[in-house]
């Protein structure tokens, strides 16, 4: 299995010295322990990266694996979100930016993108959407896994 700490420690309650070492110098965070023992308790065989914001969190997986943590009708990434208090957005590792704003925005699509030169030397990201965000706080999850201003229409 593929998570920040090892296999014992995600399948047990207690860090090893090793895991526990790699948590006090800021290797791995709180979040990666959480989320590595609740993939270990669903038999899911782990993810590669995240990427925490404000008000959710990013899991990266294998193109095989992302059905595995979404589950049966979302049902496994509900219960991480629960167990995390935020919003978990599962999305393929070798995604295209394309297919990372649609994970986010989903059920509506990004119809175009355009990036928007500015004068003092900024860029920003406009994206064009099928239909209206369901959540406004979307956008900024958006600016926090892109790393630059988005503009939706």
């Amino acid at each position: 299995m593929t998570y920040p700490i090892c296999d014992m420690c995600a399948s047990s309650g207690v860090l090893c010295n090793g895991c526990q070492k790699k948590l006090d110098d800021g290797r791995i965070s709180d979040l990666d322990v959480a989320v590595s023992r609740f993939l270990a308790h669903q038999d899911i065989s782990g993810y590669e990266r995240l990427k925490e914001a404000e008000n959710g969190v990013f899991l990266f997986a294998e193109r095989a694996l992302v059905p595995k943590i979404i589950g049966y009708s979302g049902k496994t990434v509900k219960e991480l979100s629960k167990r995390l208090g935020k919003r978990v957005i599962v999305i393929e590792d070798d995604a295209s930016l394309n297919e990372m704003i649609d994970a986010v925005v989903r059920p509506s699509k990004a119809v175009a993108l355009n990036t928007v030169y500015k004068g003092d030397g900024s860029e920003s990201l406009k994206v064009v959407l099928s239909q209206p965000m369901r959540e406004p706080g979307d956008i900024a999850l958006l600016e926090a896994l892109i790393g630059m201003s988005i503009a939706v229409e």
